[in-house]
């Protein structure tokens, strides 16, 4: 019996070591598994950290480099602005210098003809070369010259551009350019510092067109056979003419055999002291307007209409004489009197 419960209490120790034992491998499983999830866990969480992580260090990237194009962006348009600014002042200035220049020049576009080709043209009398800033032939600029050869026949334009206050005469400038065809003076305003311009056009045998309606004159004194000997025009509109400190009109349309018209209404002719030639021999003159001429200072009036055979009628009516010491045929040969 007591074997019997001897045995049965090995038994029972047996089984309780062994319930231990499975106690203690289930806890050890238990923990085991506790220990993989939390190792799981945590390889999740550091996953997901450094995944998050990543995410995150992207988008700062994202917006680093977005504010970094922004910036650079700003500086591109602002260098952009920059320059327009800068561009539209360049403009304005140059601009404002172009009208200061124009302002300060006188500008005469010429026509000159060559009849052959390699043909050596005067273009402007030699003393005035010196006082031209600039001159283009043929929209080509060259350096100023008195004559110049051309390679081809035919016409060709000449700008020729002298600064003001450079020069207080304009006398004899185109005096005996036989090949000059036409004149317009594009720039001539305000001319107070020029007082002569005696014989300035004078003996242009080929001229047949001449523009002055930008000639402003309002100083000048002397005005001597200016149109002298103009062989080739028909009209001329000096209209625009100040007059009233000019002492000389002597030859001022001497010559000129196929002028038929003068517009010379608005003169001023109260300092006028000699006005010989005036009119001579403008053969196809028809009619002209004296009738607003004061000649109370007149000295000389010879041969003032001598010539003048298509002249139909003149009055000469408000003529004051008082001071005249020349008369000498002052209206021979007007034979349609």
């Amino acid at each position: 019996m007591k074997d019997n419960l001897y045995i049965n209490n090995k038994d029972q120790k047996l089984q309780n070591s062994d319930k231990n034992s499975m106690s203690q491998n289930l806890l050890s499983q238990i923990e085991l598994n506790v220990i993989n999830e939390g190792q799981k866990d945590g390889n999740n969480l550091s996953n997901n950290y450094y995944e998050n992580n990543g995410s995150n260090n992207k988008n700062n990237n994202n917006c680093l480099n977005i504010k970094s194009l922004k910036f650079w962006l700003f500086i591109l348009i602002s260098i952009i602005f920059a320059i327009m600014i800068i561009l539209i002042i360049y403009l304005n200035l140059n601009k404002d210098e172009n009208k200061e220049e124009e302002v300060n020049q006188y500008s005469f576009e010429l026509i000159y003809y060559s009849d052959e080709d390699n043909e050596t043209i005067s273009l402007i009398n030699n003393s005035f070369i010196e006082n031209i800033y600039k001159m283009e032939i043929n929209n080509e600029t060259i350096n100023p010259t008195s004559e110049y050869l051309f390679k081809n026949k035919g016409n060709h334009t000449v700008y020729i551009y002298i600064k003001k206050n450079e020069i207080k005469s304009m006398n004899s400038m185109f005096n005996n350019i036989f090949k000059l065809k036409s004149i317009i003076l594009n720039s001539f305003i305000e001319t107070n510092v020029i007082i002569d311009m005696e014989n300035m056009f004078s003996d242009c045998y080929s001229l047949n067109s001449i523009n002055l309606k930008n000639l402003y004159i309002q100083d000048i004194t002397n005005m001597k056979g200016i149109f002298n000997n103009y062989i080739s025009l028909t009209s001329i509109d000096v209209s625009n003419f100040d007059t009233k400190n000019v002492k000389d009109m002597s030859y001022m349309f001497n010559n000129c055999g196929l002028l038929k018209s003068i517009n010379i209404s608005n003169f001023n002719t109260e300092n006028v002291t000699d006005m010989s030639y005036m009119f001579n021999n403008c053969e196809s003159l028809k009619s002209i307007n004296t009738s607003i001429f004061n000649t109370v200072n007149v000295k000389n009036i010879s041969y003032m209409f001598n010539n003048c055979k298509s002249l139909t009628s003149i009055n000469v009516s408000n003529f004051n004489t008082q001071n005249v010491k020349n008369m000498s045929y002052m209206f021979i040969i007007i034979v349609n009197h």
